[in-house]
């Protein structure tokens, strides 16, 4: 996973909630951005599989993930494989 630590939105968002000022449902609000900054370099490396697809104008290829994989907060890192 790339260093994002240096993006501007990351160290914006990092820096508003260390703000002492910062109220609990900003805070929280911030977490939540950070988790969404951090979704695609997370889950770059992920398996994937070649698969034919049907287009409204064609047939073509598309790469879904190799195995299932839900997004929601059943699981610490936010990531499923059910």
């Amino acid at each position: 996973m790339s260093d994002f630590s240096k993006h501007p939105l990351f160290a914006d968002r990092l820096a508003r909630l260390r703000s002492q000022g910062c109220p609990p449902q900003e805070f929280r609000k911030h977490v939540t951005d950070i988790a969404k900054l951090m979704v695609l370099p997370a889950t770059s490396e992920l398996p994937t599989r070649q698969q034919k697809i049907t287009t409204p104008d064609s047939r073509d290829h598309g790469l879904p993930a190799g195995k299932a994989c839900h997004f929601g907060s059943d699981s610490p890192s936010g990531l499923s494989d059910q």
